[in-house]
């Protein structure tokens, strides 16, 4: 275990013993007062999901024509989380366990995820709430964060796909008002959980298929605005340094290979205007700068713009929705050698608009969205928070033409998602379990040399209490 990962696990044990020791009983002669120390309240709770995936034809970069992206998959994956908490006032301790292993179907071999796989503690976190009269709230520790729509943050750990979210970070959140917020974070996450249980020391951050000794560390401000009812808006600044990042070359044992890595600066903003109850928009752009280990000049750029209809209409006293967007990240132009123009993804590398085509950047870095532009239609209508169905299509670009065909366009993309709930109190009263089921195609376009049409397809059930 690491001395970065121990000092959270000790973050932990030093808090259960010293709030365990305000707990203890006073003795039998002490005097009652009102404000004796209380017993902590107890939670916990478990969840099981159950996927079935299967997929086909995904291009990738490195195509020869003819061939793409692995052939056909096919198996299941199980997932299963246990968590606890114990909460004095503003005080409180959370703690989950995950364990996830697939069975394939096809391809018919032995997988690198066979049950009981490892045992990973994914949080393990202290929320101390309401510091200061109520301004400040505090999180250390492993846990999930998400920040706006998750362009930028959102996934910590993309090499183990979605078993984990996890970060390894401090987090520090400055109510200004009732209006305006000021987030402060700091992170830094390992290859390895060193939190588990089993031999498998899983990479949860690398790039590609093999082992990468690779650290992502970094930290900024976030803030959120919301005096105008009718123009939220966000800034934020964030850091990220990837240099400290070793491959493992063949050998016994294997030895680590040195790689260039980056740090790099972003600055954004989102904004999200209503002109009425029925017409919204958002939009997002941010700058990257910095420089990369071999003395690049970083200059990356993220858009995003949408408009947003309810329709006037209900279904089921639900209203559906139009949405048009284009969503741009800038690709890294081959003819310039002092720079690197390409979209740093940052914390964002998970399928952020399609499960099928973030398996397509696998022969460049895993998940690495950039030199993408998107423009593209959404209907969907949303009956409950569990309950909801979206169907999507959206032409895709590369807006540097460094694919193995001679054009720009990656695809047509085709998507389609509904979630269902299913039961509520099944076995208890807290209990729930829903599902989707998810489909998507992608017409490959002349940025490729294939034209096998691909596809993905999901279906999934979720068992909470």
């Amino acid at each position: 275990m690491s001395h970065k990962s121990f000092s959270i696990l000790a973050t932990g044990l030093i808090a259960v013993s010293v709030l365990a020791q305000q707990t203890d009983a006073p003795p039998a002669d002490a005097p009652l007062v009102e404000d004796a120390p209380k017993a902590p309240a107890l939670a916990w709770g478990a969840d099981l999901r159950i996927r079935e995936e299967a997929f086909d034809d995904i291009p990738i970069l490195a195509d020869p024509p003819g061939i793409t992206r692995g052939g056909g998959n096919n198996y299941f994956r199980i997932r299963s989380r246990l968590w606890g908490s114990a909460t004095w006032d503003a005080i409180t301790l959370y703690g989950r366990l995950v364990n996830e292993f697939r069975e394939y179907l096809e391809p018919d071999a032995s997988s690198a995820w066979d049950w009981p796989d490892e045992l990973v503690v994914d949080q393990l976190y202290l929320d101390l709430k309401g510091l200061a009269d109520g301004t400040f709230d505090v999180r250390i520790g492993r846990q999930d964060m998400r920040l706006g729509a998750g362009r930028i943050l959102l996934e910590g750990t993309p090499k183990d796909g979605s078993r984990t979210l996890y970060f390894d970070a401090a987090r520090v959140t400055w109510h200004l008002d009732g209006m305006a917020t000021l987030d402060a974070f700091g992170i830094y996450n390992q290859a390895r959980s060193y939190l588990d249980i089993g031999p498998l020391d899983r990479d949860n951050t690398g790039f590609d298929k093999y082992y990468n000794d690779l650290t992502e560390s970094g930290g900024g401000l976030y803030a959120t605005l919301k005096r105008l009812p009718r123009m939220p808006v966000e800034c934020y600044y964030i850091f990220k340094d990837e240099s400290a990042w070793n491959s493992f070359a063949s050998g016994d044992p294997p030895q680590p290979v040195k790689q260039l890595g980056r740090q790099t600066h972003t600055i954004g903003t989102r904004l999200l205007p209503r002109l009425n109850d029925q017409i919204g928009f958002e939009f997002e752009g941010a700058a990257q700068f910095g420089e990369t280990d071999d003395k690049r000049d970083i200059s990356g750029y993220l858009g995003y713009g949408a408009a947003i209809w309810t329709l006037p209409v209900e279904i089921a006293k639900a209203r559906p929705t139009l949405t048009a967007g284009l969503y741009y990240l800038s690709g890294d132009d081959s003819g310039t050698a002092d720079k690197d123009e390409g979209w740093n993804p940052l914390w964002s590398r998970y399928p952020q608009f399609s499960e099928l085509y973030i398996y397509a950047f696998d022969a460049e870095k895993a998940g690495y969205w950039s030199n993408v532009l998107y423009p593209s239609l959404t209907a969907a209508i949303k009956f409950s928070n569990f309950h909801k169905l979206s169907l999507s299509a959206g032409v895709m670009y590369a807006p540097e033409e460094n694919g193995p065909g001679d054009g720009n366009r990656r695809g047509n993309l085709y998507t389609a998602r509904y979630d269902f709930p299913i039961a509520d109190g099944l076995l208890a009263k807290s209990d729930r379990m829903y599902g989707h089921l998810l489909a998507e195609c992608l017409d490959p376009g002349d940025y490729y040399k294939v034209d096998h049409t691909a596809y993905f397809l999901r279906w999934e059930l979720v068992y909470s209490f």
